[in-house]
């Protein structure tokens, strides 16, 4: 299946606009800007630090793996807004890097059908679910273990 819908998605590689919250509306603009032949640092620099990573290291890896296509097609598999995690981050950099500097593996691997759940989802499911306190309490070195087991 995941091969099926790679295809669906290079068939229907055009940069269209279905959202219309002000964050999509950022993601509509940088893709408009990205049409007519620009794309600047600014842009890239405020798609890294709300949908990947704020760490230096990290980012300076990710902007000279990806490309703005990347950025654009992460924020079409991603489900809210906010950032992805670091797992995710690393996963995506980890199969850019094999794809440029070895793409012989690729073969290997399955075609990417990821989704991501933003961080701006994860917070609201903890509050919804009475879920806060406990997860703010889990942030101490005293409360990982005692509230854990509730």
């Amino acid at each position: 299946m995941s091969r099926y819908y790679q295809l669906l998605e290079k068939e229907n590689d055009t940069l269209q606009d279905q959202n219309y919250d002000s964050y999509d509306r950022f993601f509509s603009l940088a893709k408009l800007e990205y049409q007519h032949g620009n794309f600047s640092e600014e842009t890239e620099q405020q798609i890294l630090e709300s949908t990947m990573t704020k760490d230096p290291h990290l980012q300076k890896m990710v902007k000279q793996y990806f490309k703005p296509r990347d950025y654009f097609k992460l924020r079409d598999r991603m489900i809210g807004s906010g950032a992805i995690g670091g797992k995710a981050c690393g996963m995506l950099l980890a199969r850019k890097i094999i794809h440029s500097h070895i793409p012989e593996y690729m073969q290997y691997h399955e075609p990417h059908d990821s989704y991501y759940i933003g961080s701006d989802v994860f917070y609201t499911y903890i509050v919804s679910n009475n879920c806060w306190e406990t997860r703010i309490s889990q942030r101490t070195d005293e409360g990982y273990f005692k509230r854990g087991r509730l």
